[in-house]
């Protein structure tokens, strides 16, 4: 039986739609600094930042803003740590995410393909995905904000004067926000409209030109971001394994069996209603296909940064499933379907609430370590890193703790990014070659060196290369083996998991000592 679906199969009410967008963000109540992989760099960044007329801080490290495409959450922080903390103001970031990703969503279904989205729970399945997981905050910002002024643009179709004109406004700021992610609002944006064409009328690909002409206002920024900095530089890397690594690891969270077995039970809905007579509007199918054409293109590390790809891919699932039109399915199974999206969305973020209750417990037990670490004092934080991401599934989201000693003590650590035209933030003090920057602050199990993996060390090999005299802390977060030799370093502290950290032996002639006293932490991140 088919037919044109009755919307109370589907559908929820405003009130439940308002309170999907309260839930979505509800691991963040569990949590004080949010336990997203690399949040806590992004909050040690903001605070070198907020210490730039700091005389003697700039010594470690110095800040200079420039039109870097890749500004969302750092400029709203740099708003709202003059009303609360960073910590808070991260916090509140983070949270906001979901919410504006989940709304951007409803949005776009609402203008695009009601009464035929009947899937939206299956879209919301992708909200909470490894991207975000791994605290890739301003490029999932700028997917969220890419939604909503996509939904506004075809709400707008009635005046395409005032669109226009917030178009030329709107397009910069979420370029700017990130670069991949804004320029998803001009590919939104342009799927729609070229769909529209009339192939057999030649002054419709005119008038599609005029449509979208304010899309180009994104390349002031790019004008701007090259003018103010000196290169891009960085490792590019691609790969069949890493792709397929990419799209098993789009969900990835806390169990490899709900994350991998969600993955494949949104392709069998979307495949069973394919079969059935769902088709996705054809507004984003260009947008789709060019996306998908991209991942497979984009190398998997581009300019320095990881997971370049990846961040695409719950894009693809997101927009595919809220434009999949079931209006010619059979009600009885559209239903069944509908509610399979909604309760595995419920099933994954009770999930990842636990998760998040987990990880702020561990993440204030590690952090007791910054009450024994003096200010000013340099850091060289280290936790291991797997090598086999199917076997560790679970990441502890240490990564970037060491971070936190600039937001809490003003100090040091070997984790910062250090990449030109990318980063605002310049690392002064430069101890080693080998430790002053991202990744020096990961370690790999002996077998992950052994396999030829580059680029890799492993925690001998940082021993060995530790630079004494030139660092005042070292602070193993984690599990780790044995220290070769303990002659150099006195034990001030020991936590949870085998965690310790260590003063090493001062060395006056090097730097000028830090302050022996125990203060308490400061109001950067109160």
């Amino acid at each position: 039986m088919s037919g044109t679906i009755d919307r109370s199969y589907w559908t929820i009410g405003r009130a439940a739609r308002w309170l999907v967008l309260l839930l979505i963000a509800s691991p963040f109540l569990f949590v004080t600094v949010p336990p997203l992989t690399d949040v806590p760099g992004h909050m040690g960044r903001a605070a070198i930042a907020a210490l730039d007329q700091d005389a003697r801080f700039q010594t470690l490290f110095r800040f200079h803003w420039f039109a870097v495409p890749n500004l969302g959450a750092d400029l709203i922080v740099e708003g709202l740590r003059h009303i609360v903390s960073i910590t808070r103001a991260y916090w509140l970031v983070a949270a906001a995410i979901p919410i504006l990703l989940a709304a951007g969503l409803f949005a776009v279904a609402r203008a695009l393909t009601r009464p035929g989205a009947a899937m939206m729970g299956w879209a919301l399945v992708f909200v909470w995905c490894f991207p975000f997981n791994y605290g890739f905050l301003n490029y999932m910002l700028s997917v969220a904000l890419s939604l909503l002024g996509f939904a506004l643009w075809m709400r707008l179709d009635a005046r395409p004067g005032r669109r226009e004109a917030l178009t030329w406004l709107g397009v910069p700021l979420v370029f700017l926000c990130h670069a991949v992610g804004g320029s998803m609002l001009s590919l939104f944006i342009a799927s729609r409209e070229f769909s529209q064409i009339e192939r057999h009328e030649g002054g419709q690909w005119l008038a599609f030109l005029r449509r979208i002409r304010p899309l180009i206002a994104g390349v002031a920024i790019i004008i701007v971001w090259r003018l103010s900095t000196q290169s891009v530089a960085g490792v590019n890397e691609i790969g069949v394994r890493q792709k397929l690594n990419a799209v098993v690891m789009m969900l990835r969270d806390q169990n490899i069996w709900l994350d991998i077995g969600s993955l494949g039970g949104a392709l069998a809905v979307f495949l069973i209603g394919r079969w059935h007579g769902a088709r996705v509007n054809r507004a984003l199918v260009p947008a789709i296909l060019f996306l998908l054409a991209l991942f497979v293109v984009m190398p998997s590390r581009l300019s320095g940064s990881h997971f370049a790809d990846m961040r695409l891919l719950p894009v693809i699932p997101m927009m595919a499933f809220v434009g999949h039109d079931w209006t010619r399915v059979d009600p009885r199974l559209t239903r069944r379907m509908a509610i399979a999206g909604y309760a595995l969305f419920a099933l994954r973020l009770a999930v990842t609430m636990l998760g998040f209750i987990a990880y702020g417990r561990d993440y204030r037990a590690q952090l007791i370590a910054l009450d024994h670490i003096s200010p000013y004092s340099r850091v060289i934080a280290l936790s291991e890193s797997p090598c086999d991401a199917t076997r560790h599934w679970r990441n502890d989201r240490r990564g970037h703790l060491g971070e936190l000693a600039q937001v809490y003590q003003r100090s040091w650590s070997n984790g910062q990014w250090d990449t030109d035209g990318g980063h605002l933030t310049q690392i002064a003090w430069r101890p080693s070659s080998a430790f002053y920057h991202d990744p020096s602050q990961h370690f790999w199990p002996d077998a992950c060196i052994r396999s030829g993996v580059p680029d890799r060390t492993s925690f001998g090999q940082s021993m060995a290369a530790l630079p004494y005299g030139r660092f005042d802390f070292l602070w193993l977060i984690g599990p780790h083996p044995a220290l070769p030799d303990q002659s150099r370093l006195t034990p001030v502290w020991s936590g949870p998991d085998g965690s310790i950290l260590y003063r090493a032996m001062p060395n006056v002639t090097s730097a000028t000592p830090a302050p022996s006293i125990q203060p308490a932490k400061t109001s950067l991140g109160q």
